[in-house]
């Protein structure tokens, strides 16, 4: 229905996130593909954009599971998996990866990157974690509880979930309204 705004607005989401995916492969193919290296380039590229987007889907159901109180599987493990895919991939790993393809780096360098660079990631995004709930708007550059008001499953989370204090957790999470010194 072209009279519903979040339609058209997913679908015109859905359509630029196709345009930058491909625009992306053709700006790979245009300066690279005359590379030795081209074969390794784009399968890194594809390998990265793959795991961001199994990370993004693990995010968006893992949420919706746990709200609706039909999740089944290890929270923490999930979530460890959406901070290893959607943060440490994308934001690290890949971008030194392809960095270092592109520079002409051996396999066992790579590797040494990718051991390094991992684990950094998941540091990036669990501190990210925390400063999303115990910083400023100014030092964080978005709304600090933000992640609450989403619903985010995070370590945090997942650290209150068995405890006494979850069903005061959940009086606040997943809500438009929450106090967040509470």
């Amino acid at each position: 229905n072209f009279n519903d705004n979040e339609h058209v607005s997913n679908s015109i989401g859905i359509c630029i996130g196709d345009y930058g995916l491909y625009k992306a492969n053709d700006i790979i193919i245009k300066n690279y593909s005359t590379s030795k290296n081209f074969g390794k380039i784009f399968k890194t590229y594809n390998d990265i954009v793959i795991d961001t987007i199994r990370g993004e889907v693990i995010d968006i159901v893992i949420p919706f599971e746990e709200l609706n109180k039909i999740f089944e599987g290890n929270l923490e493990e999930n979530i460890m998996d959406i901070y290893l895919l959607k943060t440490a991939y994308y934001t690290l790993v890949g971008p030194l990866t392809l960095g270092m393809i592109l520079g002409g780096n051996s396999d066992k360098q790579i590797d040494d990157i990718k051991r390094f660079a991992t684990p950094l990631g998941i540091a990036f995004q669990i501190q990210d974690d925390l400063l999303g709930i115990f910083s400023s708007n100014e030092k964080l550059g978005k709304t600090v509880g933000s992640d609450i008001k989403e619903f985010k499953q995070t370590l945090l989370y997942s650290c209150t979930k068995n405890t006494k204090y979850y069903d005061e957790l959940l009086k606040y999470y997943g809500k438009d309204d929450y106090d967040l010194a509470k």
